[in-house]
């Protein structure tokens, strides 16, 4: 993985030994007060040889205390059932690359040595061991040629390119691979997203990103409670993209469905799943409104050239 991809977690663990836990733990709580840090992220901080835990949110920060104290297998338990997006070792002992290895990470980082190679994400230089910024520049908004910022923007010269392409070989983080947005937009469209899954809600974001351009409308989108709206924001912190959807799309708090639907500046509803309850009410309710000119369909249909 290249040190200049930018990458914003939810979940990390940093894994240190007992001599640089206090350090970790401060430039952990630094890191969680900067603008680099996911708003609902969390950090934890684990001493592999005084088998501690503290736990660091943005508003948040407590030693993780049980009735009975850590162990070997507590541990590897505890992170295992967290599921971290990053795990970096600090600490690189036997017990700390066991661990890491079987934390069901979504990335793995440690210090190069043999193999690292193939058993870790990244690495990191033993000199950069002391220091979370330069061991995980990834993780940090910097300003230097080295790294990018996390969002994305469109480059003039760059244009005629499709907007497919990812270039990851410029100095800047140019990366098009979003639809425009309308410059005079004729209406909007209504976007719910999957409420149990949200995987896939960056590709869907994606796809109508694309078809809001081909339509000339912005998107609103509409979550079924706070839950769900943190559940699918994750995901665009995660791939660092938060910042996109925040220009992209605008949270509809509604309240009065129908009220909304009849706004003529409405052009339609697209779901991210169908066929279920909460499809067929609304359903019922565009028919009620009856307006031919709003449409009420899915991210599959429209993919199929439907509506």
């Amino acid at each position: 993985m290249k040190k200049d991809r930018r990458i914003v977690p939810y979940s990390t663990v940093l894994l240190t030994n007992a001599d640089n836990f206090d350090s970790f733990v401060r430039q952990a709580r630094e890191w969680s007060l900067s603008d680099s840090f996911n708003p609902h992220g969390k950090v934890f901080v684990i001493d592999c040889v005084s088998n501690r835990i503290m736990f660091i949110k943005k508003s948040q920060e407590k030693r993780i205390v049980r009735k009975k104290e850590f162990n070997f297998w507590s541990i590897f338990l505890f992170i295992v059932k967290e599921k971290p997006s990053l795990t970096i070792d600090f600490c690189n002992t036997s017990f700390s690359k066991l661990l890491l290895m079987f934390s069901r990470s979504g990335r793995t980082c440690s210090q190069f040595e043999f193999l690292s190679f193939f058993l870790y994400g990244t690495t990191f230089k033993g000199c950069d061991s002391d220091s979370l910024e330069s061991a995980a520049p990834f993780l940090f908004n910097r300003t230097d040629e080295k790294s990018s910022p996390r969002t994305t923007f469109f480059n003039k010269k760059f244009k005629k390119l499709p907007r497919s392409v990812l270039s990851q070989d410029l100095k800047e983080d140019l990366v098009i691979d979003l639809g425009q947005l309308p410059k005079e937009p004729e209406g909007k469209i209504l976007w719910i997203p999957r409420r149990k899954t949200s995987r896939e809600a960056w590709n869907d974001f994606i796809f109508l990103t694309y078809f809001s351009e081909t339509i000339n409308c912005t998107i609103d989108v509409h979550f079924q409670d706070e839950a769900n709206e943190k559940k699918i924001s994750s995901v665009f912190f995660i791939k660092g993209r938060k910042m996109d959807f925040d220009r992209y799309v605008t949270v509809a708090g509604i309240k009065d469905m129908e009220s909304y639907l009849r706004d003529p500046s409405v052009k339609g509803v697209v779901f991210s799943f169908g066929w279920t309850f909460e499809y067929k009410e609304l359903f019922t309710l565009v028919n009620k409104v009856e307006r031919e000119d709003l449409f009420l369909t899915t991210i599959t249909r429209l993919k199929k050239g439907l509506k």
